[in-house]
């Protein structure tokens, strides 16, 4: 039993000595050894995830450790910002920090927040410095307070104030007439202008001509040239007749369009007009002559008259004749069915498809032909039968040649009047009141 005891003993005064080694060490203050491999931040940095990062400047950690910056932004005084490249400035806007070119942007013109008026633009103004004002763009030119192109402006046309004059206007900044185009200085129609065939430098083969704006071999008709471009607009056209390249004037609107104006005869010239109809080509290379409703110094016949209908000619299948006063169309009447016609007996009643004298197509006549009344050289004459002498002369057409029988042919002296029925019904070639004096009949085939 007594060892028992000594053992016990001895643990008790072991415990005893434990207990008071503790109370000495609690009452004692000392510094622990630091972790070995810790990492140690100094002010003003942070001990984020094993690293220490400036809580204000660090993209990755702004703010807070555990926030990041997106691409395109910085990070100042803890935010995540807008970061703006070599050039732009950071501008506060409605929508957030937006970077800007203090020198065009008209939102924020010299500085932030500077914007300008309605219209201005933001441009380097004298001296450099940006300034709101007025910045044309679009190839147009800044003429006072205004945009403009000098292309085509009438009132600054090639440069600023400088105006076409009456009767002209600005077309590729040159001052033209109507239809015509500026090109290297030199007023052209580029719708048929061969060197300038629709714009201004464009040229086109040897073996062609400019059709409506586009290249192409030369066609035989007006009516050719319709059905290869309907959109090709009425005026004057480079046509092969004969193998020779001649302009004609088009009438591309009229009953569908597509009528070559052949010959034109003029109120007062000194000519027969049967004998220029029958005759060789009369002024068919002087463009002046083409307008169909303009009255000429001479008679303009196209040598397809003289290939009408011929072998390899000019074929013809329908014709219209127009009377022309004040520079309207006053009268009408058209022919059809003319595959088979000389270009002397296709001027026929029976061949009439259409008038505006409406009686003329059942009328009974004594004269309906080119030729007409030979012998008192009443030409191109549709006439009623005659009966009692002058007084009782009635009729829808003539183109009176310079030899006076009857009173109503008098008036102009030796020259080519042009008589014409007015309204829809025959006509006393006595009654001026309803009688016209016509300026042209024009003449179409197709």
């Amino acid at each position: 039993m007594t060892p028992s005891r000594s053992l016990f003993g001895t643990l008790s005064l072991s415990a005893l000595a434990l207990g008071a080694a503790l109370v000495a060490c609690a009452n004692t203050t000392t510094t622990p050894d630091p972790t070995p491999g810790a990492v140690s931040c100094s002010a003003p940095q942070t001990l984020c995830g094993g690293s220490c990062a400036d809580l204000s400047t660090d993209r990755d950690h702004c703010g807070t450790c555990e926030r990041g910056c997106g691409a395109s932004e910085v990070c100042a005084d803890g935010k995540c910002q807008v970061a703006c490249p070599t050039g732009l400035t950071k501008c506060d806007t409605t929508g957030g920090p937006r970077c800007v070119d203090l020198a065009k942007d008209a939102a924020h013109c010299g500085q932030c927040g500077a914007a300008c008026a309605p219209g201005l633009a933001c441009a380097a103004a004298p001296g450099g410095k940006p300034a709101c004002g007025l910045v044309c763009a679009g190839g147009t030119t800044k003429c006072g307070d205004a945009c403009v192109d000098t292309k085509i402006d009438d009132a600054h046309c090639g440069a600023c104030n400088t105006p076409c004059g009456s009767g002209t206007t600005c077309s590729g900044g040159g001052c033209c007439a109507a239809g015509k185009t500026s090109c290297a200085g030199t007023c052209v129609d580029t719708l048929r202008s061969s060197k300038d065939c629709g714009k201004c430098g464009t040229t086109c083969g040897a073996a062609e001509v400019c059709v409506a704006g586009t290249c192409a071999p030369p066609a035989k008709s007006c009516q050719a040239i319709k059905a290869a471009k309907a959109t090709a607009p009425s005026g004057v056209y480079s046509i092969s007749a004969g193998g020779t390249l001649v302009p004609v004037y088009c009438d591309m609107t009229t009953d569908g369009g597509g009528w070559t104006l052949v010959a034109k005869m003029s109120r007062g010239i000194n000519r027969d007009p049967y004998a220029a109809w029958v005759g060789p080509a009369l002024n068919e290379l002087d463009e002046a002559f083409l307008a169909p409703a303009t009255r000429s110094s001479d008679a303009y016949v196209s040598r397809n008259v003289s290939l009408w209908n011929s072998s390899g000619g000019f074929a013809v299948k329908e014709a219209r004749v127009h009377v022309y006063d004040g520079g309207a169309l006053a009268a009408f009447a058209k022919f059809v069915a003319l595959d088979t016609t000389t270009s002397t007996n296709w001027f026929s009643q029976s061949k009439l498809d259409a008038s505006s004298w409406l009686d003329l197509k059942a009328a009974t006549t004594n004269f309906f032909s080119i030729e007409g009344d030979a012998p008192s050289a009443r030409r191109m004459f549709a006439s009623a039968p005659y009966g009692g002498g002058c007084a009782n002369d009635s009729g829808w057409i003539v183109a009176d040649a310079p030899y006076d029988s009857c009173t109503w042919e008098t008036g102009g002296g030796p020259t080519m009047r042009l008589l014409y029925a007015k309204g829809t019904m025959v006509r006393n070639w006595n009654d001026t009141t309803n009688v016209g004096l016509a300026d042209t009949f024009a003449f179409f085939a197709r």
